[in-house]
């Protein structure tokens, strides 16, 4: 049991770390050189509306989705 749970805990943290790197780097997929930035990638996120619009949407739609499936769920299975 314990080598699966090691497989997939090697398999996820790779991408988990890469991730942390690459957001805190102006990293580009196309160049191989990185600058770390620290939190200035979140800085300028957090500063674009586009994406408070989008981030509204999105839960919008899920808390829609939640409040629509569950009780329909829980009523289809009774």
């Amino acid at each position: 049991m314990l080598a699966p749970a090691l497989v997939l805990l090697l398999a996820s943290l790779y991408p988990f770390l890469t991730g942390i790197y690459t957001g805190l780097t102006n990293k580009k997929l196309y160049l191989p050189d990185a600058e770390f930035i620290g939190l200035g990638n979140f800085q300028t996120l957090a500063a674009t509306p586009l994406f408070w619009t989008a981030l509204t949407n999105t839960l919008v739609y899920t808390v829609l989705a939640v409040l629509i499936q569950l009780p329909l769920g829980m009523g289809i299975a009774l």
